[in-house]
């Protein structure tokens, strides 16, 4: 089968594209990313749609994008979108398949406007209704914010990231911290990964460190998923350590912890979502709720016992200390079972579009 993607992020669908390409099928993409040049590949130039006026999305782009492509685009079996899924809309009437993935909140950029943000709600429930629209979430917190106002199921698939062609090579003793926390890591084992890597590095090279310390600021990034596919030893906050960090970033106004939680944070929106949740009793934009934040955890990807069994947790800076001192740290091994499940669920996908 033909698959067809425009997209403005530029590893989720490198990592479908691999993924569908080992089961026989072709993906093209178009790339609106900057950093296209990570797969040596260029940043494209698109009718109607650019980096610059996608943010602008509305129903008279997407019939002018019809327009535009209708007769090229015929060839192609089905449609698939990631970041941002949105871009479902574009493909409306060429009256075909889309794979619509998830891997952050599902109605961004429309967070701020509630009438666009109803328009996509009722093109995906009309997709949904007509088998046209498939969802797929690369993390569970974004499978469940998706149902708080989609009535629908949608499949979790995480994804695999095998794109990168490296695995864990340790050269160095020393671990890497990625971290939006302003830490200080004098006379420890860690260094900050912009301190030795302050411009463009390989996986290989990131790779070749005893392991990697997260201070995330998302439930779910490629990057993680890249690291465990490659068997990087990871060490992660606790749940109840991540809850600390994360109230006292919310305390000092700083939210460097998960800062990228929702939306509505980075668009200065207040706590509440401008479209309330039809599904739900929790509004999972409320960044200030525990309840909200408990969840978040829950499901964020480094926390999953089943898919990610494997990651190390420390619930101090001075535990944290201790353990990168240690190199029998758990290292991933269960990554062919894991591969095996992402498969099976792909073909799946596939499945009810041939």
């Amino acid at each position: 089968m033909k698959f067809f993607n425009i997209d403005l992020h530029i590893s989720v669908i490198a990592d479908v594209k691999n993924i569908f390409n080992n089961l026989g099928h072709q993906v093209d993409n178009l790339s609106l990313s900057e950093h296209s040049w990570v797969f040596k590949e260029t940043q494209k130039d698109i009718k109607v749609i650019n980096k610059n006026n996608w943010i602008t999305l509305n129903q008279e782009m997407c019939d002018r994008f019809y327009d535009a492509y209708k007769d090229e685009l015929s060839e192609y079996d089905a449609f698939i979108t990631s970041y941002v899924p949105g871009f479902s809309t574009l493909y409306e009437k060429f009256d075909k398949p889309v794979i619509f993935i998830c891997p952050i909140r599902y109605e961004h950029p429309f967070t701020d406007n509630i009438e666009k943000w109803k328009w996509l709600n009722a093109h995906i429930e009309k997709g949904v209704k007509n088998n046209k629209i498939i969802p797929v979430a690369n993390n569970k917190f974004d499978a469940e914010y998706f149902k708080s106002w989609i009535k629908c199921d949608i499949e979790h698939i995480p994804s695999l990231c095998e794109y990168t062609n490296s695995h864990h090579n340790p050269k160095h003793d020393f671990w890497i911290c990625k971290s939006a926390l302003n830490l200080d890591l004098t006379g420890t084992n860690i260094y900050h990964q912009s301190d030795i890597f302050p411009s463009n590095y390989s996986w290989g090279s990131l790779y070749s460190f005893h392991g990697i310390v997260h201070f995330p600021y998302q439930v779910s990034t490629m990057s993680i998923f890249e690291q465990y596919t490659a068997g990087v030893p990871l060490l992660f906050p606790t749940k109840r350590f991540s809850k600390k960090l994360y109230k006292e970033s919310f305390d000092h106004g700083n939210f460097a912890y998960l800062n990228q939680l929702s939306f509505n944070r980075l668009k200065n929106l207040g706590t509440k979502s401008l479209l309330k949740p039809q599904y739900s009793d929790l509004d999972l934009n409320d960044y200030s709720s525990d309840a909200v934040i408990d969840m978040a955890l829950d499901l964020s990807d480094f926390y999953d016992e089943e898919l990610m069994p494997a990651i190390n947790y420390f619930d101090s800076f001075d535990e944290l200390d201790g353990m990168t001192q240690d190199i029998g740290l758990f290292k991933p091994d269960n990554r062919q079972s894991r591969k095996e499940l992402v498969y099976s669920k792909w073909e799946n996908i596939i499945g009810k579009i041939s």
